[in-house]
C-alpha cells in the first residue's frame, strides 16, 4: 500500500461540492444549516490536515477515485446521522413544551375546581 499526498485544495474542492448538494436535500431550517457549517468548519480545521496523507491501493500514487468516495460518503452518512439528531432533539423538545403545558393546565383548572 502506497502513500500519496493528497492536494487540500482537491479535498476542499470536493467537499464544497457535497456540502453543496447536502444542503440542497437535507438541511430544510436555519439551526441545521448552523449546524452544518460549524461541521464544515470543523472538518476544514481538525479533520483535513488528518487527511492530508491517505492510504492509496494504488502502485502509481493517485488517488484511488473509490477511496476518495468512499471516503466523502463516510462525511455524508455523518452529516445526515447529525441531521437525523437534531431533528429528534428538536422532536423531543417540542413534546416536552405541549406535555409540561399540558400539565400546568391540568394543575390551574383543579385548582379552581378545589
Amino acid at each position: 500500500m502506497y502513500i500519496f499526498k493528497t492536494s487540500a485544495s482537491r479535498l476542499r474542492k470536493r467537499w464544497d461540492k457535497l456540502q453543496h448538494s447536502l444542503e440542497l436535500t437535507c438541511i430544510r431550517d436555519e439551526r441545521v444549516r448552523l449546524q452544518t457549517s460549524r461541521m464544515c468548519r470543523w472538518w476544514k480545521e481538525e479533520m483535513l490536515p488528518e487527511t492530508m496523507w491517505v492510504a492509496s491501493p494504488r502502485k502509481s500514487g493517485q488517488p484511488s477515485k473509490s477511496y476518495i468516495q468512499e471516503h466523502l460518503i463516510v462525511i455524508a452518512v455523518m452529516h445526515k446521522l447529525q441531521t437525523a439528531l437534531d431533528r429528534l432533539h428538536q422532536l423531543l423538545f417540542v413534546t416536552f413544551y405541549i406535555l409540561s403545558t399540558i400539565v400546568i393546565w391540568f394543575l390551574v383548572s383543579a385548582e379552581r375546581w378545589i
